[in-house]
């Protein structure tokens, strides 16, 4: 055996050795680095004593310090039953961490964790869900629709979320179901995310919402006039009947507006406000494109939950 490999197997054997499952946190810390080292240079045994690890170890924080040890070093070599077994796991940070590996892993990690949804509770599940912002599998908006009737607001809004980051048109039908929900996170964030994926199908009930929204004085907590504008001047050219009616809405509501409102309908949206050039005109398709933008920033900064 030539010399490197008779110290790496040393090396092995001394990790292995070091390892008992009463030994501190500290000093288990301390040896999971020493063994990530090995890792990074190549050591061929060294991965594979992380992941036996994770799958053996029993206490939560030394399970934490393995996963964001996987996660720093992009070791992606786990099975996918170990990760989607801890994913379930009612702790955040081992769920957390799992979920993320599974997404980081690919294509089929992805699958695997959409395929483990099923099995996964509560909190666990939409942390699980929020990971696979970062994929890039397509979604199938049918699959995840269970999870936006889901009975935890927490998952509801997460979905929402994720439709709205990587969905495309196709999910109109499932957020429109879901802004007609009565509490507010829900239907918040399928406004969100029809703002950025939504097509002309929800124009409609978007209007309504407006309708809602525009007769009632505006706070500063309620930004709901802003954002179903910016979604009828996205499809305004589709919906010239809608964005007519929109105007008029605005128009006779004016008063009530906020001055944070009146700003953005004069700069972003002029069309709209009292005293514009006749006959109405649709936003162009600069306009429009910084209509998306500004949703997409909202999108991204997400809905708050309220109860």
């Amino acid at each position: 055996m030539a010399a490197p490999e008779v110290r790496s197997t040393l090396e092995r054997n001394e990790c292995v050795r070091r390892y008992t499952a009463s030994m501190p946190n500290d000093a288990f810390a301390r040896l999971v680095d020493r063994v990530a080292g090995n890792a990074r240079s190549g050591a061929p045994w060294a991965e594979e004593l992380l992941y036996h690890w994770v799958d053996t170890e029993r206490s939560d924080t030394k399970r934490t310090v393995l996963l964001q040890e996987m996660v720093r070093s992009s070791f992606l070599g786990c099975p996918f039953e170990c990760l989607t077994r801890l994913a379930a796991v009612p702790e955040t940070n081992v769920s957390s961490l799992s979920a993320e590996l599974l997404v980081m892993a690919g294509p089929a990690g992805e699958q695997a964790l959409i395929r483990a949804l099923p099995r996964i509770r509560g909190y666990q599940l939409s942390l699980a869900i929020g990971a696979l912002r970062d994929g890039s599998v397509p979604l199938d908006a049918d699959l995840l629709s269970e999870y936006i009737r889901h009975p935890n607001r927490f998952v509801r809004h997460t979905t929402l979320g994720l439709l709205g980051r990587r969905g495309d048109s196709t999910c109109t039908p499932h957020l429109l179901e879901a802004l007609a929900r009565p509490d507010r996170s829900t239907w918040e964030s399928a406004l969100l995310a029809l703002g950025v994926v939504g097509d002309a199908r929800a124009v409609d009930a978007i209007l309504n919402r407006l309708r809602t929204h525009a007769a009632r004085k505006s706070g500063l907590e309620t930004p709901f006039v802003e954002l179903e504008l910016n979604f009828l001047g996205q499809h305004a050219h589709e919906r010239p009947d809608a964005f007519a009616t929109a105007r008029e809405i605005v128009v006779s509501t004016w008063a009530k507006r906020n001055e944070e409102e009146t700003y953005w309908i004069t700069r972003f949206l002029p069309q709209v406000a009292p005293h514009a050039r006749e006959p109405l005109q649709p936003p162009t398709t600069e306009a429009v494109a910084t209509l998306k933008a500004q949703m997409i920033e909202h999108q991204r900064r997400g809905a708050r939950i309220v109860a």
